[in-house]
């Protein structure tokens, strides 16, 4: 598929949606990670060195941190994974609408989620994993050519992601 392997993030406090979008990743061929505790993806997403793609919960009322918000992980994922800026977070919920996502998004400038599907949507998570995929091949071919830092920098200050 690609150079580099990307594997796919799905952070959820619901167990079925999570195997969903394992199903869907894995007919897609690529690997897949889960988790029902953000905290133990933010432990992670640090000491990850590969090409990761977040797909992102709202809320976690079923975890063991009901208080915690996906905004929480992105903020924190976009600050610590080696991509920083330019890590792509899908945001699929069933609470948050598409407003409210937008106006969070202002707010959180770049260490909001990129994109958003609403539960409902999950039709449409290929696509989109598709498009964010080819995405980092591309910053991927950049810092093999150029280096990290200025491929960040590149990405980054575009803000291509």
């Amino acid at each position: 598929m690609f150079s580099h392997p990307i594997t796919i993030w799905a952070i959820d406090d619901e167990q079925i949606v999570l195997d969903e979008v394992g199903f869907l990743v894995q007919t897609l061929g690529f690997d897949f990670k889960s988790f029902t505790d953000p905290t133990l993806a933010e432990a992670e997403i640090e000491k990850s060195n590969t090409l990761v793609l977040v797909i992102l919960d709202h809320d976690f009322s079923m975890s063991a941190n009901p208080e915690y918000k996906g905004y929480d992980f992105g903020k924190k994922a976009k600050y610590l994974h080696w991509t920083r800026c330019v890590l792509p977070i899908i945001y699929l919920t069933g609470r948050e609408d598409r407003k409210s996502f937008d106006l969070a998004s202002v707010a959180l400038g770049g260490s909001a989620p990129d994109d958003y599907l609403h539960k409902t949507q999950i039709s449409e998570l290929p696509e989109r994993i598709h498009a964010w995929a080819d995405r980092l091949h591309n910053f991927q071919e950049t810092v093999d050519e150029h280096g990290r830092e200025v491929a960040l920098t590149q990405y980054c200050e575009r803000n291509d992601f």
